[in-house]
Protein backbone atom coordinates (compact mmCIF):
# COMPACT_ATOMS: atom_id res chain seq x y z
CA UNK A 1 0.00 0.00 0.00
CA UNK A 2 1.36 3.72 -0.85
CA UNK A 3 0.36 6.47 2.02
CA UNK A 4 0.51 9.76 0.65
CA UNK A 5 0.44 12.34 3.78
CA UNK A 6 0.72 16.20 3.57
CA UNK A 7 -0.05 18.27 6.71
CA UNK A 8 -32.12 24.62 -7.48
CA UNK A 9 -34.64 24.91 -9.89
CA UNK A 10 -34.36 27.55 -12.70
CA UNK A 11 -33.39 31.39 -11.98
CA UNK A 12 -33.81 34.78 -13.71
CA UNK A 13 -31.67 35.94 -15.74
CA UNK A 14 -30.63 38.41 -13.30
CA UNK A 15 -30.48 35.98 -10.21
CA UNK A 16 -28.15 34.12 -12.68
CA UNK A 17 -26.21 36.89 -13.25
CA UNK A 18 -25.78 37.39 -9.32
CA UNK A 19 -24.39 34.36 -9.20
CA UNK A 20 -22.09 34.06 -11.85
CA UNK A 21 -20.63 37.34 -10.68
CA UNK A 22 -20.14 35.07 -6.96
CA UNK A 23 -17.75 32.68 -8.83
CA UNK A 24 -16.29 34.77 -10.93
CA UNK A 25 -12.65 33.67 -11.70
CA UNK A 26 -11.51 37.12 -9.92
CA UNK A 27 -13.17 36.08 -6.59
CA UNK A 28 -11.02 33.16 -6.10
CA UNK A 29 -8.50 34.86 -3.41
CA UNK A 30 -7.12 31.48 -2.34
CA UNK A 31 -6.84 29.34 -6.03
CA UNK A 32 -3.79 29.55 -8.05
CA UNK A 33 -2.81 32.73 -9.16
CA UNK A 34 -4.23 32.82 -13.30
CA UNK A 35 -1.38 35.95 -13.90
CA UNK A 36 -1.50 38.02 -16.69
CA UNK A 37 0.94 36.55 -19.24
CA UNK A 38 -1.72 35.14 -22.08
CA UNK A 39 -0.29 31.66 -22.18
CA UNK A 40 -1.02 31.06 -18.63
CA UNK A 41 -4.55 31.68 -19.31
CA UNK A 42 -5.40 28.77 -21.91
CA UNK A 43 -8.01 26.41 -20.91
CA UNK A 44 -5.69 23.71 -21.04
CA UNK A 45 -3.32 24.89 -18.31
CA UNK A 46 -4.31 22.40 -15.72
CA UNK A 47 -5.02 25.87 -12.95
CA UNK A 48 -7.06 27.48 -15.16
CA UNK A 49 -9.26 24.04 -16.04
CA UNK A 50 -9.75 23.65 -12.27
CA UNK A 51 -11.16 26.58 -11.46
CA UNK A 52 -13.57 26.88 -14.25
CA UNK A 53 -14.79 23.17 -13.27
CA UNK A 54 -15.46 24.79 -9.98
CA UNK A 55 -17.01 27.92 -11.29
CA UNK A 56 -19.75 25.43 -13.10
CA UNK A 57 -19.77 23.19 -10.28
CA UNK A 58 -20.72 25.71 -7.77
CA UNK A 59 -23.05 27.46 -9.87
CA UNK A 60 -25.00 24.15 -10.39
CA UNK A 61 -24.86 22.95 -6.64
CA UNK A 62 -25.93 26.61 -5.97
CA UNK A 63 -29.14 26.38 -7.97
CA UNK A 64 -30.05 22.55 -7.19
CA UNK A 65 -29.92 23.19 -3.90
CA UNK A 66 -31.48 26.87 -3.82
CA UNK A 67 -28.47 29.00 -2.36
CA UNK A 68 -28.05 32.02 -2.34
CA UNK A 69 -25.17 34.50 -3.04
CA UNK A 70 -25.23 35.87 0.42
CA UNK A 71 -25.88 32.20 1.86
CA UNK A 72 -21.93 31.85 0.23
CA UNK A 73 -20.65 34.56 1.22
CA UNK A 74 -21.35 34.41 4.91
CA UNK A 75 -20.24 30.16 4.97
CA UNK A 76 -17.07 31.77 3.68
CA UNK A 77 -16.56 34.26 6.51
CA UNK A 78 -17.03 31.24 8.87
CA UNK A 79 -14.49 29.10 7.29
CA UNK A 80 -11.81 31.74 6.84
CA UNK A 81 -12.79 33.20 10.42
CA UNK A 82 -12.45 29.91 12.08
CA UNK A 83 -9.42 27.87 10.33
CA UNK A 84 -7.24 31.09 10.59
CA UNK A 85 -7.87 30.63 14.45
CA UNK A 86 -6.97 26.27 14.52
CA UNK A 87 -5.15 26.00 17.62
CA UNK A 88 -3.60 22.55 18.25
CA UNK A 89 -5.43 21.08 16.14
CA UNK A 90 -8.30 22.69 17.22
CA UNK A 91 -10.65 24.58 15.91
CA UNK A 92 -12.42 27.40 17.35
CA UNK A 93 -16.12 25.48 16.93
CA UNK A 94 -16.39 22.61 14.60
CA UNK A 95 -17.64 23.76 10.98
CA UNK A 96 -21.09 21.97 9.81
CA UNK A 97 -20.44 20.68 6.65
CA UNK A 98 -23.73 18.66 6.95
CA UNK A 99 -24.60 22.42 6.12
CA UNK A 100 -24.90 22.64 2.21
CA UNK A 101 -23.81 26.40 2.54
CA UNK A 102 -20.73 25.87 3.96
CA UNK A 103 -19.62 22.78 1.87
CA UNK A 104 -20.65 26.17 -1.48
CA UNK A 105 -18.40 28.32 0.95
CA UNK A 106 -15.58 25.67 0.84
CA UNK A 107 -15.70 24.98 -2.63
CA UNK A 108 -15.53 28.74 -3.44
CA UNK A 109 -12.42 29.50 -1.25
CA UNK A 110 -10.03 26.45 -1.32
CA UNK A 111 -11.30 23.89 -3.72
CA UNK A 112 -9.76 25.17 -6.75
CA UNK A 113 -6.29 25.46 -4.91
CA UNK A 114 -6.50 22.11 -3.17
CA UNK A 115 -6.95 20.46 -5.90
CA UNK A 116 -4.24 22.16 -7.77
CA UNK A 117 -1.77 21.52 -5.17
CA UNK A 118 -2.57 17.70 -4.85
CA UNK A 119 -1.94 17.50 -8.91
CA UNK A 120 1.52 18.99 -8.19
CA UNK A 121 2.31 17.43 -5.43
CA UNK A 122 1.30 13.58 -7.30
CA UNK A 123 3.03 14.73 -10.30
CA UNK A 124 6.01 15.32 -8.29
CA UNK A 125 6.05 12.09 -6.88
CA UNK A 126 5.15 10.22 -9.99
CA UNK A 127 8.51 12.04 -11.83
CA UNK A 128 10.77 12.40 -9.42
CA UNK A 129 10.15 8.37 -7.84
CA UNK A 130 9.38 5.16 -8.38
CA UNK A 131 7.23 4.54 -5.51
CA UNK A 132 3.57 4.72 -7.53
CA UNK A 133 5.01 2.39 -10.23
CA UNK A 134 4.11 -0.84 -8.82
CA UNK A 135 0.56 0.21 -7.49
CA UNK A 136 -0.21 2.03 -11.32
CA UNK A 137 0.88 -1.48 -13.06
CA UNK A 138 -2.20 -2.93 -11.74
CA UNK A 139 -5.10 -3.65 -13.80
CA UNK A 140 -7.27 -2.61 -10.78
CA UNK A 141 -6.32 0.17 -8.27
CA UNK A 142 -8.01 0.57 -5.41
CA UNK A 143 -7.56 4.32 -3.91
CA UNK A 144 -8.80 5.35 -0.68
CA UNK A 145 -8.80 9.50 0.51
CA UNK A 146 -9.43 9.89 4.17
CA UNK A 147 -10.34 13.22 5.03
CA UNK A 148 -11.60 13.53 1.31
CA UNK A 149 -14.73 15.62 1.89
CA UNK A 150 -15.79 17.31 -1.72
CA UNK A 151 -13.85 15.05 -3.51
CA UNK A 152 -10.70 17.72 -4.62
CA UNK A 153 -7.96 14.81 -3.74
CA UNK A 154 -9.62 12.66 -5.83
CA UNK A 155 -10.08 15.51 -8.76
CA UNK A 156 -6.29 16.66 -8.72
CA UNK A 157 -4.96 12.45 -8.44
CA UNK A 158 -6.70 12.28 -11.30
CA UNK A 159 -5.25 15.15 -13.24
CA UNK A 160 -1.83 13.92 -12.28
CA UNK A 161 -2.73 10.19 -12.72
CA UNK A 162 -3.50 11.27 -16.93
CA UNK A 163 -1.16 9.76 -19.26
CA UNK A 164 0.40 7.56 -16.51
CA UNK A 165 -2.35 5.60 -16.41
CA UNK A 166 -2.42 2.92 -19.44
CA UNK A 167 -1.89 -0.27 -17.52
CA UNK A 168 -5.24 0.49 -15.22
CA UNK A 169 -8.60 -1.20 -16.62
CA UNK A 170 -10.71 -0.90 -13.56
CA UNK A 171 -10.43 2.31 -10.70
CA UNK A 172 -12.50 1.75 -7.12
CA UNK A 173 -12.15 5.07 -5.74
CA UNK A 174 -13.28 5.57 -1.81
CA UNK A 175 -13.83 8.79 -0.31
CA UNK A 176 -13.84 8.76 3.48
CA UNK A 177 -14.99 11.77 5.84
CA UNK A 178 -17.09 12.17 8.98
CA UNK A 179 -19.30 14.65 7.29
CA UNK A 180 -22.22 13.31 5.60
CA UNK A 181 -23.27 16.45 3.98
CA UNK A 182 -20.01 16.08 1.02
CA UNK A 183 -21.79 13.30 -0.41
CA UNK A 184 -23.90 15.05 -2.79
CA UNK A 185 -21.29 17.65 -3.49
CA UNK A 186 -19.03 14.33 -4.31
CA UNK A 187 -21.86 12.63 -5.88
CA UNK A 188 -22.13 15.74 -8.28
CA UNK A 189 -18.69 16.20 -8.86
CA UNK A 190 -18.16 12.53 -9.69
CA UNK A 191 -20.87 12.85 -12.57
CA UNK A 192 -19.48 15.73 -14.24
CA UNK A 193 -15.84 14.03 -14.53
CA UNK A 194 -18.15 11.55 -15.89
CA UNK A 195 -19.05 13.30 -18.87
CA UNK A 196 -15.92 14.95 -19.34
CA UNK A 197 -15.29 18.07 -17.64
CA UNK A 198 -12.12 19.27 -16.37
CA UNK A 199 -10.44 18.27 -19.46
CA UNK A 200 -7.56 15.71 -17.78
CA UNK A 201 -9.07 14.74 -15.16
CA UNK A 202 -12.19 13.65 -16.81
CA UNK A 203 -10.54 12.34 -19.66
CA UNK A 204 -9.43 9.18 -17.50
CA UNK A 205 -13.23 8.28 -17.24
CA UNK A 206 -12.84 7.54 -21.20
CA UNK A 207 -10.32 4.89 -20.85
CA UNK A 208 -10.86 3.74 -17.32
CA UNK A 209 -13.74 1.57 -15.22
CA UNK A 210 -14.05 4.28 -12.54
CA UNK A 211 -16.15 3.64 -9.40
CA UNK A 212 -16.62 5.69 -6.54
CA UNK A 213 -17.92 5.30 -2.95
CA UNK A 214 -18.46 7.70 0.26
CA UNK A 215 -18.34 6.47 3.54
CA UNK A 216 -18.99 8.71 6.06
CA UNK A 217 -16.55 7.56 9.19
CA UNK A 218 -14.86 9.66 11.90
CA UNK A 219 -11.05 8.96 11.48
CA UNK A 220 -10.75 9.08 15.74
CA UNK A 221 -13.60 6.44 16.29
CA UNK A 222 -11.99 3.43 14.74
CA UNK A 223 -14.20 1.10 16.77
CA UNK A 224 -17.55 3.27 14.88
CA UNK A 225 -16.00 1.77 11.61
CA UNK A 226 -18.21 -0.19 9.15
CA UNK A 227 -17.14 -3.91 7.52
CA UNK A 228 -17.38 -1.56 4.17
CA UNK A 229 -14.50 1.34 5.82
CA UNK A 230 -12.53 -1.61 6.70
CA UNK A 231 -12.33 -3.85 3.61
CA UNK A 232 -11.40 -0.82 1.65
CA UNK A 233 -8.91 0.50 3.76
CA UNK A 234 -7.33 -3.48 3.67
CA UNK A 235 -7.40 -3.50 0.13
CA UNK A 236 -6.15 -0.11 -0.98
CA UNK A 237 -3.18 0.21 -3.26
CA UNK A 238 -2.89 3.93 -2.28
CA UNK A 239 -4.29 6.10 0.72
CA UNK A 240 -4.52 9.61 0.42
CA UNK A 241 -4.15 11.74 4.11
CA UNK A 242 -4.29 15.24 2.67
CA UNK A 243 -4.13 18.38 5.64
CA UNK A 244 -6.77 15.70 7.29
CA UNK A 245 -4.55 16.07 10.47
CA UNK A 246 -4.41 19.42 10.53
CA UNK A 247 -7.72 19.54 11.66
CA UNK A 248 -7.51 16.72 14.77
CA UNK A 249 -6.38 17.60 18.35
CA UNK A 250 -2.58 16.90 18.29
CA UNK A 251 -3.29 14.41 21.22
CA UNK A 252 -4.83 12.22 18.29
CA UNK A 253 -2.94 12.22 15.41
CA UNK A 254 -1.30 9.71 16.69
CA UNK A 255 -3.58 7.12 17.39
CA UNK A 256 -5.29 8.28 13.70
CA UNK A 257 -2.10 7.20 12.27
CA UNK A 258 -2.04 3.90 13.72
Amino acid sequence: MSFCSSSCSSDTDSESDNRRGLVSLEDYTSSVDSGSDSEEEKPEDDGMVMLLFYERLLIDLMEKYSVEDIDVRLSIQHLTTNYRQVCNGRLPSEIDYNNTRHCLGYLHRYAACHTFLVSEAVSAILNESDVLTSPLSKQTLNVVFLGGGPGNDFVGFLTALHGKHEAICALDVTVVDKMSGWENVFNETVLKLRRGACCKAGYVFDDVNVSSTFITADLKETGGWSDEMETKLRNADIVFLVKALSHIPNEDKKDVLQ
